[in-house]
């Protein structure tokens, strides 16, 4: 579980991967992460939120594999070729604009 966090790439690979996740709500994650729809969302600094999701994720695979599956579905457009392909676009855009002269 994280107390600060930007987009944590391990969360993006996991949810590709079909894992389960299990969450802390800072950053970026909350995103990506809805509560019981693509992994469980718990606040941060809190043990006991942590261990009851990693309990219900455990003790219902059934509902673990569903979330999975929905988690696959939503990271499912951020695909590497999709990264490099918007990140040159980028850099197109970038080379393109006109240098801003400052006096």
């Amino acid at each position: 579980p994280s107390r600060k966090e930007g987009l944590p790439f391990i969360l993006l690979s996991a949810m590709a991967a079909g894992t389960p996740v299990v969450a802390t709500a800072v950053g970026g994650i909350p995103s990506y992460i809805e509560h019981k729809k693509t992994g469980w969302l718990v606040p941060p600094e809190n043990p006991a939120a942590l261990a009851d999701a990693l309990q219900d994720a455990i003790s219902h695979p059934a509902t673990a594999q569903q979330i999975a599956m929905a988690a696959i579905s939503r990271i499912a457009p951020y695909t590497k070729s999709r990264m490099v392909e918007n990140t040159a676009a980028m850099y197109r855009m970038a080379c393109l604009k006109p240098a801003v002269k400052s006096y």
